[in-house]
């Protein structure tokens, strides 16, 4: 039966922070109630709750004695949740998160439950607390482990107050917890969601067989209507391109892991033929990430910074519309590369790394895709497309293949 009121419960959001995950949820709610549908989107964190876009926006604050990492059931929070669904015929979990893993089973006695497993986390064993073998979206080059536990020590020593036995049995103890509950959680859930292929190889390298289903996420209209427009204007003559740098568009949480050091050292790599004068680096988004706030604060001795903070999609299309090309050179195995597809889809030339599924967003077109972390190579290519600029030959207006949000939600409610 086609669901008529509808629940999205989104990851627990910090402000400024523009992942794929945060913004898919609310285009998909926004697009279900285009669709006719009555829409709930709760959310972990502050903020108030409103009538929007024919959604209902809850924010659930999260209580000082529910913040402990060790905590793995939060009552509290699955009580309140619960209270606001009611009534509602269908649910999407957008992330293990609190409350989510404790919550998934006792929403699926209520209600379908569809739980998607769209962000990077979602392979990493980490994230799920399996011991490795993880996914391959762990960036760390760190290979020291906890003594005893199959764990990175770069991901759980935030958790341990001393390396004595008592602390290390905590430890055990929290992750056979987590990972019964996320075992769990995979069982009991109704449908269980991957954004793209790649991604859904990954999760059952972690986790086994799983029934996966695959659906693509869509972008906002705005990217279709931008690309639409930057195909049909005039190409740039050489002579006037000449004029002006490359225009280099870094979009979505900026981090280390997200190779956004990597472009920044990329910028400053010292070739024989360089980006040429006038080059800027063009970030949207936010630091999430204190290694990458540190390389940012050194600055680009080559090219000039322009630094936007979180943005609303129709925000970014414009920002997407005054650039040449969009880099994403990340470490992580991206399970989709959203930002990419928003900049792909709104007209502007990719760059990206081989990580995830990022390839497919250039149509695993071979010339640009890099090596995760190779700087030099990455190098060389943004000055290959600075060349191009100032010979008037830079593709701009070659929409990448991407459907729309609401294609996305048409399909979920067939």
């Amino acid at each position: 039966m086609t669901p008529r009121r509808i629940a999205i419960i989104a990851p627990t959001e910090q402000d400024g922070v523009v992942g794929g995950s945060e913004r898919f949820g609310r285009s998909l709610a926004m697009a279900f109630a285009r669709a006719g549908r009555e829409v709930v989107h709760v959310r972990v964190g502050l903020g108030a709750d409103l009538l929007e876009h024919g959604v209902r926006w809850l924010s659930l604050a999260v209580e000082p004695d529910e913040v402990d990492p060790w905590m793995l059931a939060k009552p509290r929070l699955a009580h309140a949740v619960l209270d606001v669904l009611r009534g509602c015929d269908e649910v999407h979990v957008l992330r293990f998160d609190a409350p989510s893993i404790d919550l998934v089973p006792r929403l699926a006695e209520a209600m379908r439950t569809r739980l998607w497993l769209h962000d990077h986390g979602a392979s990493c064993a980490r994230a799920f607390r399996h011991e490795p073998p993880s996914g391959s979206s762990c960036p760390s080059d760190a290979t020291a482990r906890v003594a005893g536990e199959g764990t990175c020590a770069r991901c759980i020593e935030p958790w341990i107050e001393r390396r004595d036995e008592s602390s290390l049995a905590r430890l055990r103890g929290a992750l056979a917890s987590r990972r019964a509950a996320a075992a769990l959680a995979l069982s009991r859930a109704h449908e269980l969601l991957a954004p793209s292929r790649a991604h859904a190889r990954a999760l059952m390298a972690v986790h086994g067989d799983l029934r996966l289903r695959v659906v693509e996420p869509g972008v906002e209209s705005c990217f279709l209507d931008a690309g639409r427009a930057a195909a049909k204007a005039p190409a740039a003559s050489a002579s006037s391109a000449s004029q002006a740098g490359l225009r280099i568009l870094h979009a979505g949480n900026h981090g280390w892991w997200k190779g956004s050091c990597d472009l920044l050292d990329a910028l400053d790599a010292d070739l024989e033929a360089g980006l040429g004068a006038d080059a800027t680096l063009v970030l949207a988004g936010c630091s999430v990430d204190a290694r990458w706030t540190e390389r940012l604060a050194r600055g680009s001795s080559r090219a000039r910074i322009e630094r936007h903070g979180a943005y609303s999609p129709t925000e970014l299309a414009r920002l997407a519309a005054s650039c040449d090309v969009a880099v994403f050179p990340s470490r992580l195995a991206e399970s989709y590369g959203l930002a990419a597809a928003e900049c792909g889809a709104a007209g502007l030339e990719l760059v990206v790394s081989d990580q995830g599924d990022l390839p497919s967003r250039v149509g695993d077109d071979v010339s640009l895709v890099v090596a995760s972390g190779d700087v030099r190579t990455l190098a060389r290519m943004l000055a290959r497309l600075a060349a191009d600029k100032r010979a008037g030959r830079l593709r701009r207006g070659a929409q990448r293949r991407a459907r729309g949000i609401d294609d996305c939600a048409r399909e979920l409610l067939d």
